[in-house]
């Protein structure tokens, strides 16, 4: 039951569609940052301790550096574990916010600092690591914190680099002087310790990139499906229609133009609450009646656009007047209680190769005309307009 709670607080944080890492305030991502610095300071220090009751790691460690290591990673995760606990419980606190949002950052900077000066700041856990942290920092925290974290490391690694070339302090103290004077790369014990410190650094490091790539996509799908959409209604907008349009090429297809009738009373005398629900529910009785390579579009204030492909006028006048005979009968009920029923006039007409999208849609609002002129509440095609011209 454990498992399965902390899996879907896990994805309901990470890849919750509405709840992106990367929208988190800062001191969430403090507490996820504490979070990383534990996992790689206990899997450090399982390895340090691991390497000294081997016999055959053992020689390869400096032994009077062991004890003081220890200690001071056992502060760390102390500290750590101490800061996460009073962060959970003080999280409504502001001010304890604000000091989780600086604490965190330094405090991760201040561990990496010293791990990078035990192992060498030549090693490549500590470039590769170093590398890796700055990347995720640029994507994931403010310039300024990020900033605040990394300038001080870079500048202790240098002066880390003076006084190791210098002689005035040793380079990597973890291991011994045999390790450090001899060949690394051919050493399998100082490669095998690359790699298992560098793998929880990579780990980390992919699951919060392949995080927040894909919540990157989610929001790059959403924006582009918002695009689509007419906010109000649910349905797509015009520019959408025009597009899709345009891309049925010289396939024929049947344009229904259809504009709800005397529309501006039922704002003024309902409200636009009520207008906006009436169009609303218009949309979903146009949606419902069309098939899946069809669409349904707002074309602009009570006008809607319905694209049909591969379809024939008669066809397109058996959606129109099933479409016109559903929201006839539908019945509104207004904030006074009141009901109210409105009515809709639609006009159609088909696409050719000798026609434009915008001659198409000028013949389908004249059909409309000709519905509105004729008594509205009816259904029109352009070829009839032909015989009223």
């Amino acid at each position: 039951m454990i498992i399965s709670k902390c899996k879907r607080l896990i994805k309901d944080q990470f890849y919750g569609t509405e709840n992106f890492v990367i929208n988190w305030d800062n001191f969430k991502k403090g507490i996820l940052l504490l979070i990383f610095c534990a996992t790689i300071q206990i899997c450090a220090t399982i390895w340090y301790v691991i390497c000294y009751y081997i016999p055959v790691t053992k020689q390869w460690l400096d032994l009077d550096f062991f004890w003081p290591r220890m200690i001071w990673s056992c502060i760390c995760i102390t500290v750590n574990l101490a800061v996460l606990w009073l962060g959970y419980r003080y999280r409504c606190h502001s001010s304890w916010r604000t000091f989780i949002e600086f604490f965190s950052p330094l405090f991760f900077g201040l561990t990496m600092v010293y791990s990078s000066y035990t192992l060498g700041v030549y090693s490549p856990v500590t470039l590769a690591g170093l590398v890796n942290f700055m990347l995720l920092g640029l994507v994931f925290y403010e310039r300024k914190i990020l900033y605040m974290t990394t300038i001080p490391v870079m500048l202790f690694i240098v002066v880390v680099c003076y006084l190791s070339s210098m002689g005035y302090v040793r380079y990597a103290p973890a291991f011994s002087e045999q390790l450090n004077n001899s060949i690394l790369h051919k050493n399998w014990f100082w490669i095998f310790t690359m790699l298992q410190l560098y793998l929880p650094i990579l780990l980390v490091s992919i699951f919060l990139f392949e995080t927040l790539l894909s919540q990157w996509r989610k929001r790059e799908n959403q924006i582009d499906q918002l695009s689509k959409m007419d906010a109000l209604t649910g349905v797509f907008n015009r520019r959408f229609v025009g597009s899709f349009i345009g891309t049925l090429n010289e396939q024929q297809y049947a344009l229904i133009l259809m504009d709800l009738d005397f529309f501006k009373n039922v704002n003024d005398c309902y409200g636009h609450d009520v207008g906006d629900k009436v169009l609303c529910r218009v949309a979903e009785v146009l949606s419902a009646n069309v098939r899946g390579n069809d669409i349904v579009g707002r074309y602009g204030g009570e006008e809607f656009v319905m694209v049909l492909p591969a379809t024939s006028i008669g066809e397109a006048h058996m959606v129109a007047e099933r479409c016109r005979k559903q929201i006839e009968m539908e019945i509104f009920i207004t904030n006074g209680l009141y009901p109210l029923k409105v009515s809709a006039s639609f006009g159609i007409t088909m696409s050719s190769d000798q026609l434009s999208a915008e001659q198409v849609m000028k013949q389908a609002d004249q059909a409309l005309y000709v519905a509105k002129e004729k008594g509205r509440n009816q259904v029109r095609c352009f070829g009839e307009f032909l015989k009223f011209s």
